[in-house]
């Protein structure tokens, strides 16, 4: 039995299939499963249970997990502990970012690699729910919304701000609104979420506002260019709005009206499972991504 077996087990755990924790590690599947049958025999147990649809411990492979946490965690910190005094830090760690979220999370990887010139970045960009992004392998995933899964940790990054937004090519042509009663009178863009829930409802200070609306995207980005190109009024994070609006653009409108936010999160598997150059990695996005909030 190999240290290095115990620490593919635990990544197979938490990646959810041979395939993601393959994929995370940069390994072929094959040489995965191979492993993970040669621990089961050294152990004289069989760990999961394999399916072709979905991967399960079994209630020895339960136990057997619950009782590696604090012996791998021992081990990251001790092996953390001895990179932090030897060789510059290097390897390869993967996220998950949100689509759209590219001028900031750049110029932070910017920063990182030249802090960190040894340590490579994959950054997938998608809009899938925070549980979807691990069964590409990823090491931790950047999500906004609300959290509904315990067996994850996450960390928190701030409060994303949504705010009004149209061009002024559209405002030549339409009536300005300046109450929340007044997008009654517009069709909006509006944003469909990952779980396929159509946001029409916007919430103001001490009123929501279910609004028309005349085009979807799953896209921020995406909405923030319709309106820029003059489609319509949309409600989009202020983070991604601000490069348009300092441009002149687009024009914040209702300004005296606060809308919604939502929260942002750095979310990972588990604390135990990840590697010191991800730990490096995930501590200074924490870190950073307040100040463009």
């Amino acid at each position: 039995m190999r240290v290095e077996d115990l620490s593919l087990f635990i990544k197979v755990v938490e990646s959810g299939s041979f395939s993601a924790a393959a994929h995370s590690l940069d390994l072929p599947r094959a040489n995965v499963s191979r492993r993970i049958n040669e621990l089961e025999q050294s152990l004289s147990t069989r760990l999961f249970v394999r399916t072709t649809r979905k991967l399960n411990l079994t209630t020895q492979g339960q136990q057997y997990y619950e009782s590696m946490q604090d012996i791998i965690r021992r081990l990251n910190d001790a092996n953390s502990a001895l990179h932090s005094h030897t060789a510059s830090p290097s390897g390869l760690v993967k996220m998950g970012v949100n689509v759209g979220s590219d001028h900031y999370v750049i110029d932070i990887l910017k920063s990182f690699k030249q802090r960190y010139p040894d340590i490579n970045v994959e950054a997938r960009y998608s809009n899938e729910s925070y549980q979807g992004l691990f069964e590409h392998g990823l090491d931790m995933a950047m999500y906004v919304g609300s959290l509904d899964d315990s067996s994850f940790i996450a960390r928190k990054l701030g409060g994303f701000s949504k705010v009004i937004i149209a061009s002024p090519e559209y405002l030549e042509q339409n009536p300005v609104p300046v109450t929340p009663q007044d997008l009654l009178q517009h069709s909006c863009i509006i944003y469909r979420s990952y779980s396929q829930r159509l946001e029409n409802r916007w919430q103001f200070t001490n009123q929501e506002i279910e609004v028309s609306y005349h085009h979807i995207s799953n896209n921020y980005a995406h909405i923030a260019q319709a309106v820029e190109a003059g489609m319509g009024i949309a409600l989009v994070p202020y983070i991604l709005a601000y490069p348009m609006i300092e441009k002149g653009t687009v024009c914040h409108l209702m300004k005296d009206y606060v809308s919604s936010s939502e929260e942002a999160w750095m979310v990972y598997p588990s604390r135990n499972g990840l590697t010191h150059t991800a730990r490096l990695l995930l501590d200074y996005i924490v870190s950073r991504v307040p100040e463009y909030l």
